[in-house]
Order: C-alpha cells, then sequence, then structure tokens
C-alpha cells in the first residue's frame, strides 16, 4: 500500500509537468470522435481495411503522441533509447515497484480520459451511430476497442525502462508492423467479407457481457505482462554509459 501511495505522490509531481499533454489529449479526442463520426456509419454494412487500421492506431497508439518529448521514450544515444526522464528517476534512491507503479499511474491519467473522449463524443456525434447500437451495445463495443488499447498500450510505459535498437532495425520494425497490420486486416476482410470493426460491432450486439469481460480480462493481461517485463529488464540494464 506504501507503494501506491509513493507511486501516486511521484506521478503527481510528474503529471504537473505534463499540463500542455492534457490539451493535446482534448484535442486529439475531439479530431478522432468526429471523423469516426462520420466514416463509421458509412462502414457499418461493408467495412474497409484502412478504418480497422485507423481504429487500431488511434485506440493502440494513440496515448504514445501526448507526452512531450522529454518524458517520451526516445533514442539517448548509438542503439540506446529510452525515457531520459526515467534514467534520471532511475539514479535516485527510488524503489523499483514504485517506479513501475508511476509509469503506470501516469498511462491510465491520460488513457483514460482519451479513450472515454473518443467513445463518448463519437457516440454524440453520430446520430446514424445511436440508431444502430443502442447504450448497452456500444458500451461493449467500446471495451473491446479500450481493451485492445490498453492491452496494445502498456507497451510504451514499458518502453520507458529503456531497449537497445539501431535505427536500421527500429525503422525495419515499424515498416513490418505497419505492413503486418495492412496485410493481416486485408486477409481477414477477404476471409470474412467485412472488416474487423463491424464484427466487434456485431460481438457487442450478440454478447455484451461477455465481450466487457473478455475486454476487461485482455487489458489486465496486457498490463501485468508490461509491468513484469519492466521489472525484469531494469535490473539488466546499465544506465550509466
Amino acid at each position: 500500500m506504501n507503494d501506491w501511495k509513493e507511486a501516486f505522490w511521484l506521478a503527481k509531481f510528474e503529471l504537473k509537468k505534463l499540463k500542455l499533454g492534457f490539451v493535446l489529449l482534448a484535442l486529439m479526442a475531439i479530431t478522432f470522435s468526429m471523423f469516426f463520426a462520420t466514416v463509421i456509419p458509412k462502414n457499418m454494412e461493408r467495412s474497409t481495411v484502412m478504418l480497422d487500421f485507423l481504429f487500431f492506431i488511434v485506440f493502440g497508439f494513440g496515448t504514445a503522441w501526448i507526452k512531450p518529448k522529454e518524458f517520451n521514450h526516445q533514442k539517448i544515444g548509438g542503439d540506446f533509447w529510452a525515457s531520459p526522464f526515467f534514467i534520471t528517476l532511475r539514479q535516485l534512491p527510488i524503489q523499483k515497484d514504485v517506479l513501475i507503479k508511476s509509469r503506470f499511474i501516469i498511462f491510465f491519467a491520460f488513457a483514460v480520459p482519451y479513450y472515454l473522449g473518443v467513445s463518448i463524443l463519437t457516440y454524440v456525434f453520430s446520430p446514424d451511430l445511436r440508431a444502430a447500437l443502442d447504450l448497452k451495445e456500444y458500451f461493449a463495443f467500446i471495451m473491446i476497442w479500450i481493451g485492445i488499447g490498453i492491452h496494445l498500450g502498456a507497451s510504451f510505459p514499458a518502453s520507458d525502462v529503456g531497449y537497445r535498437l539501431s535505427t536500421v532495425r527500429f525503422a525495419l520494425y515499424i515498416f513490418a508492423l505497419f505492413f503486418g497490420f495492412m496485410f493481416i486486416f486485408t486477409i481477414f476482410n477477404v476471409l470474412y467479407g467485412n472488416g474487423f470493426v463491424p464484427l466487434t460491432m456485431l460481438m457487442a450486439e450478440k454478447w455484451p457481457l461477455v465481450s466487457i469481460i473478455a475486454s476487461v480480462l485482455f487489458a489486465a493481461i496486457g498490463v501485468l505482462y508490461s509491468q513484469k517485463y519492466m521489472s525484469k529488464k531494469i535490473e539488466k540494464m546499465d544506465y550509466l554509459f
């Protein structure tokens, strides 16, 4: 319990320095929700690969764009990538568990309002979406995507701890990630006959409770795995360079 108290204090200190991030968060939520409110109704019957890709980008990677550069992980020197602020904290007499918990407190401090903003505003801005899904169904639908978003997004606070990767390999990973997602969504669209977004809508309509529970578990698995990864990685990293 004392670890969480210290982690909240540490996160509170950092969040005071990230006020601009919340302004950017609000702007992103409004922009994405207006876009989705226009695009989703046109793709409910027959969706496109691009809509699936955009949903994964917005929900899975949107929170990575909010934090200012000095608090985000970046190239430090050579092939070493990490968060400069995290490295500074690591030099202080702060327990490892407190550091890890503080990273995820900050992650959720940004992720929760971001996801809620995009979700609520999209529903408000789109009468067609409100006609297609009632509140219970839409809640289940959006929980599926929040679960996916948290599962994927948990990798970003975990990356603060640092890793070694050459610029060429980093570029290749980004390239592979982009085209990998596009390939998977294209194959899925061809085999299923529709996109992944309409499928999640169907799941929310037919099995709302199961969808919500599965999404919560999926998100929890992502967070727990990332925390365990951080705990092991911190012990192996040498920050004296």
